[in-house]
This record gives C-alpha cells, sequence and structure tokens, in this order.
C-alpha cells in the first residue's frame, strides 16, 4: 500500500492506482466510487490480532483514495464484507438484554457510513422497528475512538435496565 499519512490518503494498492485496484476489488467502474459504494465494502487492516475499519471518504482524479483513518505506506489492507447488519445488531442487543433484562432506553452512536449502507440495502424500515422494539435511539458520527484506534462502521451504545 502506498499513502501519504499525513493527509490520510492511499495513492496505491498491489502496485495499482488505489481507486482502479479498489474499484476492481468491488466490481464496478472507478466511476461508480461513491460513498454508498465505500460503506457498503469497507477497507480493513489487521493490527495486533484484531480487524479495523478504514473507511474510504473520497476518490480523487489522480487515482487515490482518501480515508477518514490513520493509513500508512506498506499497511496491508484487505476487502470487509458485510454482515446483515439487521440480524446482527438483533442479536447484540438480544445479548444485552439477557444480562440486563428489559431496556429503559440504549443511547446508541453509529458511524455514518452504517446509515449509508443501511439506505444503500433499503434497511431503514427494519431497523427503525428493531431500534423501537429496544427503546434505542442515538445519532450518527464520524467513527469511534477504540483505544488508541480511530475506527469507522461502528455502533456503540448503553443499554439501561
Amino acid at each position: 500500500t502506498g499513502a501519504r499519512a499525513r493527509e490520510r490518503v492511499v495513492t496505491e494498492i498491489g502496485g495499482m492506482p488505489a481507486a482502479e485496484a479498489y474499484a476492481e476489488l468491488v466490481g464496478v467502474p472507478v466511476e461508480a466510487l461513491a460513498p454508498e459504494v465505500f460503506a457498503r465494502h469497507p477497507l480493513l487492516v489487521r493490527m495486533g490480532g484484531r480487524w479495523y475499519v478504514r473507511a474510504i471518504q473520497k476518490a480523487h482524479a489522480d487515482g487515490s483514495l482518501s480515508v477518514f483513518c490513520a493509513i500508512e505506506s506498506g499497511l496491508v489492507l484487505s476487502l470487509g464484507r458485510n454482515l446483515d447488519m439487521v440480524a446482527d445488531l438483533e442479536r447484540v442487543l438480544d445479548e444485552a438484554r439477557g444480562r440486563v433484562g428489559t431496556p429503559r432506553l440504549v443511547i446508541a452512536t453509529e458511524c455514518i457510513l452504517r446509515r449509508l449502507e443501511a439506505e444503500a440495502l433499503g434497511l431503514g424500515p427494519a431497523l427503525a422497528r428493531l431500534f423501537a422494539r429496544h427503546r434505542l435511539v442515538g445519532f450518527s458520527t464520524y467513527g469511534e475512538q477504540a483505544g488508541a484506534v480511530h475506527v469507522n462502521q461502528t455502533c456503540t451504545g448503553v443499554m439501561l435496565g
């Protein structure tokens, strides 16, 4: 991976211009690269045995990609695959409910990229029903800080029971 770390720009992936390589990996023309595509096909980096999303912000005319998080030359980037967002969130909330009991309120923040993914996949109504059932309220963010690492495409909350 080639990068301009201070600018959070990926210049090259596997010896190709970053936007071209990414577009090829996700099966779309470079011209189709947009936030909805980036949200559905996140880049990942593995650090300390854990995977972290390096969410793409924008494709540039020079073939580079801006990312929301720190990036460095030489990092190995992988293409992530999405889980069923509704089923996965339902599972997590049910597990928490098993420990806390029926929630009085769940306050959650989710990365705006999750919201874009949900909209692109038409998941809004299913998520709204899930939020209502679990008394979930919240807002969108640009990611979160997990220890010393900024991560994207997260949903984090506090369940009050």
